[in-house]
């Protein structure tokens, strides 16, 4: 009787491996471990919408594939990737990732975007330029590249102060006078005080500025 029991079972196995186990009960519980061999899918629904399995022969890599339009939800619970600790609060529909992440497409941000102190924004395939906020020398944004151009206006209401000398000398007043006559060095640019709460740059002929930043002392 043993013997014809442990055949019966071997060739269940065998049946499994080949065609599948299909159950139509509501609950089906399975006490212990359950193993599926490599790229064999787990389906889920009535028209085999989603398929879960172990993708030996090409990624290596445990895939999900849902019929197009679908996904994957993940409902009231968080996502978590690695095991380090969140530095903020994960208390639902949120996710945590402890190393990279890259996005190949467009990423959209509707509630805003945070960055940390002292870890920098980088912009180039090469780190060609970064943006950061020092907070642990200067309290300072601060912009790294090799030039910055900026097209339209810009608008500030503090003040503008370069360290340089050989690059920005001073900056001296002008009411209403194009900068190029006030600066005795060349003009970089003019700042229009105006009626408006931010002040405004203007180009080194425009009459309007009442202050200039020369290349040079003046």
């Amino acid at each position: 009787m043993k013997r014809i029991i442990i055949a019966v079972a071997a060739l269940l196995l065998v049946a499994v491996a080949a065609y599948g186990v299909q159950t139509t009960k509501t609950t089906d519980i399975v006490q212990g471990t359950m193993q599926l061999l490599d790229d064999l899918g787990l389906i889920f629904g009535t028209g085999s919408d989603v398929t879960v399995k172990y993708d030996e022969a090409g990624t290596d890599r445990l895939t999900v594939t849902t019929a197009a339009g679908y996904g994957l939800n993940v409902l009231t619970g968080n996502l978590y990737v690695g095991n380090g600790v969140p530095g903020q609060t994960v208390n639902g529909e949120d996710a945590y990732i402890e190393g990279l992440l890259e996005v190949d497409g467009v990423a959209n941000f509707d509630g805003g975007a945070k960055i940390i102190d002292d870890v920098a924004l980088t912009f180039g395939s090469d780190a060609d330029a970064t943006i950061v906020y020092d907070e642990t020398t200067t309290d300072d944004l601060i912009i790294t590249s090799t030039n910055v151009t900026v097209t339209g206006n810009v608008n500030f209401s503090g003040q503008l102060v370069g360290t340089g000398t050989a690059a920005i000398g001073s900056v001296v007043a002008g009411a209403n006078t194009a900068c190029n006559t006030t600066c005795t060095a060349p003009c970089l640019f003019g700042i229009d005080n105006g009626a408006a709460a931010a002040d405004s740059l203007v180009a080194c002929d425009d009459a309007a500025a009442d202050k200039c930043v020369c290349l040079g002392a003046s």
